[in-house]
């Protein structure tokens, strides 16, 4: 069995990631995806505003997810890589302060995820 992507959305504060996930899981490809959202802050506001997803979303908050929450990012990966049916593909929104290149490489690493995309 193929692996599943891992897709990695980054930028700022207000770059547009929200809304360019928002419109990929809205497109009709008949693809189903797993969402892991990272928050800085304590509230999830972007896991919130997340629409259209027929799959998983998972919320990761209090830090970043490439600096402090690693163990809770490999959880949402497991979690989202034992659901069935199977993925197409996982997107991760991280927050604006995130290294994204340093969880595609984290990821990288993961068995069963093949890098999608930074």
């Amino acid at each position: 069995m193929a692996d599943v992507p891992f897709i990695v959305i980054g930028g700022y504060l207000g770059a547009g990631k929200t809304t360019l996930i928002n419109r990929v899981l809205a497109s009709d490809h008949g693809r189903r995806f797993g969402v892991l959202v990272n928050d800085f802050g304590d509230i999830n506001i972007d896991a919130k505003l997340i629409q259209g997803n027929d799959g998983p979303l998972i919320s990761l908050v209090n830090g970043c997810v490439c600096c402090q929450l690693g163990n809770e990012l490999g959880s949402g990966i497991e979690t989202l890589l034992n659901i069935a049916p199977r993925l197409d593909a996982i997107l991760v929104e991280t927050s604006g302060v995130a290294y994204p290149a340093k969880i595609a490489l984290y990821a990288k690493t993961w068995p069963g995820l093949s890098p999608g995309g930074t």
